[in-house]
């Protein structure tokens, strides 16, 4: 593929470097208490997306699954979103979402305010949309 970049970091809300709990379980390595065994630990470093792009003019789409982070990696990109306004495909997952210490419902109003209001959503799967919605409360009960 033309046009990739693989970048060696972290996508959160802030700068700096995050502790990488490596397991031989699972892809879920942001958290040292996640129900797996612990093999060894990294320190990569972190960027917000806000930083990363902060000279974009155009960014066609933003996709994020990182088991209940999804919010961390948003709350980074404030700038970013209210300025070049792209689609977003990100999971909501509300048990992930509060093992990272965060609310669905408060990740939707936060999207709200940047003006994303209408939110399509999937099967888990991803393979065919269940309801458009912008009731943000509907949304967190549809699991």
């Amino acid at each position: 593929m033309g046009n990739v970049h693989i970048e060696d970091a972290f996508v959160g809300t802030t700068g700096g470097n995050v502790d990488l709990f490596t397991n031989a379980t699972t892809a879920s390595a942001a958290q040292k208490d996640y129900g797996h065994v612990v093999v060894g630990v990294e320190h990569p470093r972190c960027v917000r997306l806000d930083d990363y792009f902060v000279s974009a003019t155009r960014l066609d789409f933003v996709k994020t699954d990182t088991d209940g982070f999804d919010a961390d990696v948003l709350l980074g990109a404030r700038e970013l979103l209210e300025r070049l306004t792209p689609p977003i495909y990100f999971e909501l997952a509300p048990s992930l979402l509060a093992d990272a210490s965060r609310r669905p419902v408060e990740l939707l109003e936060y999207l709200a305010q940047l003006g994303y209001r209408h939110h399509l959503l999937y099967t888990q799967a991803g393979d065919h949309p269940l309801k458009l919605s912008d009731d943000p409360g509907e949304v967190c009960s549809s699991g």
